[in-house]
């Protein structure tokens, strides 16, 4: 799994020492399972933590990413949880990762920074038809007002008064950008391309004033950064989020020039930034699409490539080979649309058909006349159809639901199904 997936004892401590950090006594209660939870584990795996929702926002505050993680300089070192898993996954024979860790590896590879995973004679690709998207979200970019709220509050957790100063100029940008962005609200999905965003000029103005502030903060930062590995890891984490900024911000709209690092290099700090610029080249060439989302309590600005095929097709070492196998991977048993997305010119293809005999062992039924699924009364009706089908199959059933909520709803409704109908299932 990724870092994100696993506690930080180092993040951990700072939380435990920032009064100001927790927003509500729920996540107080969250932070006392987290120190007793880091207590006992083995493995730091945040999954072995069910009593805390996957998606608290308290997670974000006791992992690291790679932006803010010390390194070698961090002084819980020797107990990472993320060292020692990896150190786990080098002297494995069998290594069993997801698509997303998987790219991770390959792009920090491909910038020389570090290896994640072993080196393999062989890659499994199971569920492959996933690959194309995994590629496109790994080989593109994003950036988030979380992020820039974060980076804020890591400048003011350095202490002086001259960091706050400058973390809640950051903080106010982002939130005048995710103000800009109020008119999203009422496009489909919430989202709009680069071109299409409403009052462009608005959100122009906004983006502008985000990377001036952003980009005097880092170099700020860098003139400091040597006096603690605290103040090195937030100016890396400042020089990414300008760089990814940057990068988002050209070409600009209607082809105006947009400023950029290296024409007015006047300062060590403009050079390290200049430098961290031009050496973090993007993973991929060619046309891109920008498109900027809106969520609940965030902004993302996303960019991505239209076409990630010479990009992965070039991470394959020679001599490695690389199966992918799933359900959907053909269309009338060609292979070419998916071959054509990953670049994989030369693949072998075969395709073969269920063992399965579904016209004499299968049998599908469709219920007639249901409420769409977000009413109200679908997951009644939904139960009230299923418990003929359990009591013909005495309770031998599974149940695909499509969200969490949805899979303790419909628990809920059968188990009082059941008791009514003096089931012991």
């Amino acid at each position: 799994k990724g870092r994100g997936n696993y506690l930080c004892h180092y993040h951990l401590e700072r939380l435990q020492g920032d009064d100001r950090a927790l927003k509500s006594r729920t996540e107080v209660a969250q932070l006392r399972q987290i120190q007793v939870f880091a207590g006992v584990t083995k493995t730091g795996d945040r999954a072995d933590l069910a009593q805390i929702p996957e998606d608290a926002d308290i997670w974000q505050r006791v992992t690291s990413t790679r932006e803010n993680c010390l390194g070698q300089e961090c002084p819980r070192i020797r107990d990472c949880f993320v060292v020692k898993a990896r150190r786990q996954a080098q002297e494995a024979d069998i290594v069993v990762v997801n698509h997303a860790l998987f790219m991770a590896d390959l792009v920090l590879r491909e910038e020389g920074v570090t290896d994640l995973l072993p080196e393999v004679d062989t890659v499994v690709f199971d569920e492959a038809h996933q690959l194309p998207d995994t590629a496109t979200r790994f080989l593109g970019s994003s950036v988030s007002t979380h992020q820039l709220l974060d980076f804020a509050r890591a400048l003011e957790a350095a202490g002086l008064a001259k960091w706050s100063d400058v973390g809640r100029q950051v903080e106010t940008a982002a939130r005048e950008l995710r103000l800009a962005c109020a008119a999203l609200e009422h496009l489909p999905g919430r989202k709009a391309t680069f071109e299409a965003i409403p009052e462009p000029e608005t959100f122009d103005a906004a983006l502008a004033q985000l990377r001036q502030v952003l980009e005097a903060a880092t170099r700020a930062l860098t003139q400091v950064a040597e006096k603690h590995p605290d103040l090195a890891t937030v100016a890396r984490q400042g020089a990414d989020l300008c760089l990814k900024l940057g990068r988002w911000s050209l070409p600009a709209r209607h082809g105006h020039a947009d400023e950029g690092w290296g024409e007015d290099v006047n300062s060590p700090a403009d050079e390290l930034i200049a430098a961290l610029v031009t050496q973090e080249a993007p993973a991929w060439s060619g046309p891109a699409v920008r498109w900027v989302e809106q969520g609940q309590h965030h902004v993302r600005l996303h960019a991505a490539p239209l076409s990630v095929a010479q990009a992965f097709s070039r991470y394959r070492k020679g001599g490695q080979a690389w199966v992918l196998t799933s359900a959907t991977l053909s269309v009338q048993g060609d292979f070419g649309h998916f071959t054509r997305q990953l670049g994989l010119s030369d693949a072998r293809t075969g395709r073969w058909e269920s063992p399965f005999d579904y016209p004499s062992q299968g049998l599908l039924f469709v219920p007639q006349g249901m409420p769409e699924p977000q009413s109200p009364q679908f997951m009644q009706r939904f139960v009230d159809n299923l418990l003929p089908l359990l009591e013909v199959n005495p309770g031998g059933a599974l149940v695909l639901c499509t969200t969490l909520r949805a899979v303790e709803r419909v628990a809920q409704l059968l188990g009082e199904a059941f008791e009514q109908a003096g089931h012991e299932w």
